[in-house]
C-alpha cells in the first residue's frame, strides 16, 4: 500500500466520532473497480472534445477578487474564449486562444494585447496557477489523468466513492481521483513530485447534458498560490458546433508579444 494509502486510512479511522468522515478499506490489487473507472472516464473524455456554456465565476486570489457572468468557449487541446460580462451584461473583457496564440481585449480601455501562448498566460491575466491546456480539461470534466500514469493504490470509502491513485513510472503518486457510487468524477488532485498538493478540482451537481453526465458546479484550489476559483454552469452545450474565428478577435490594432495596442 503506497504512503497516500496509508495515511488516508490512519486519518478516517482514528476519527470515530465524526460521522461525516467515511471510513476507508484498501482495494486488492486484482480488483477490477479502479480499472472500469478509469476507463470510463477515459471514454468521456475521447467523446467530449468541447464545450459552451455560460457561468457565474468567482475567483479570489491575492491580486484580488472577482465575481462574474461569462461566456465560456473550450476546444481541445487548449482552445479557450472567454468573454466577461459585467453587472448589467455588459462585455468587461474578452481572452481567446487558438492554442498558439492569444489576444485580450479590456474594454474600459478599448484596448488589445496579443502575444504566444505560453503556459503561464492564466495566471497573469486571471491569478490561477494553471496551464490553458489543463483548463480546457477541468471545464470539460475530463481531467488529464499523465501520458505515463498507471493505475496505484485504490481504496473504498463507506459513503460508496472510490479513490484511485495514479502512479510514475517509479511508483510515485501524481493525480488522485475520487469516483462516486454512480462512476461520477467528484475529485481530482495534481501532486509535485515531492507530494505536497499542486492543485485541486471538485465537480458537483451533475445533470444530464445530451448523453452524458456533466458537473455543473467546478471548484479549483491553489494552495501555493492561495487562489480559488468557482465556476457554475448556466447554461452548457457539449460538443456543439463552433464556427470559424471562434478563438479569435475581429480585427484590431495591437502590438506584438502582449503590448497594449
Amino acid at each position: 500500500m503506497s504512503r497516500w494509502a496509508l495515511a488516508l486510512a490512519a486519518l478516517l479511522l482514528l476519527a470515530p466520532g465524526c460521522r461525516s468522515l467515511p471510513t476507508a478499506t484498501p482495494l486488492p490489487p486484482d480488483d477490477t473497480r479502479a480499472g472500469r473507472l478509469l476507463d470510463a472516464l477515459a471514454a468521456r473524455a475521447v467523446s467530449r472534445h468541447s464545450l459552451r456554456g455560460v457561468a457565474r465565476v468567482s475567483l479570489d486570489s491575492p491580486a484580488g477578487s472577482s465575481r462574474s457572468r461569462q461566456i465560456l468557449v473550450a476546444e481541445r487541446p487548449a482552445r479557450l474564449r472567454v468573454e466577461i460580462q459585467g453587472l448589467l451584461n455588459q462585455l468587461v473583457a474578452v481572452l481567446v486562444s487558438d492554442g498558439s496564440e492569444f489576444q485580450l481585449f479590456r474594454a474600459s480601455e478599448r484596448s488589445v494585447e496579443r502575444g504566444k501562448m505560453h503556459p503561464d498566460l492564466l495566471y497573469e491575466v486571471a491569478g490561477l496557477p494553471l496551464r490553458p491546456e489543463a483548463a480546457v480539461e477541468v471545464l470539460l470534466g475530463v481531467p488529464d489523468l499523465g501520458a505515463h500514469a498507471r493505475p496505484g493504490s485504490a481504496a473504498l470509502l463507506s459513503d460508496g466513492n472510490v479513490w484511485v491513485e495514479l502512479e510514475d513510472g517509479e511508483g510515485v503518486g501524481l493525480r488522485r481521483l475520487r469516483f462516486d457510487d454512480e462512476a461520477n468524477l467528484r475529485e481530482f488532485e495534481v501532486r509535485a513530485p515531492a507530494g505536497e498538493l499542486a492543485w485541486r478540482a471538485l465537480f458537483d451537481d451533475y445533470r444530464t447534458v445530451g448523453e452524458s453526465r456533466f458537473a455543473h458546479d467546478i471548484v479549483l484550489d491553489f494552495p501555493a498560490a492561495s487562489a480559488r476559483a468557482e465556476i457554475s454552469f448556466q447554461q452548457v452545450e457539449l460538443n456543439p458546433p463552433l464556427p470559424p474565428g471562434t478563438f479569435a478577435l475581429e480585427a484590431a490594432p495591437a502590438r506584438e508579444g502582449g503590448q497594449r495596442g
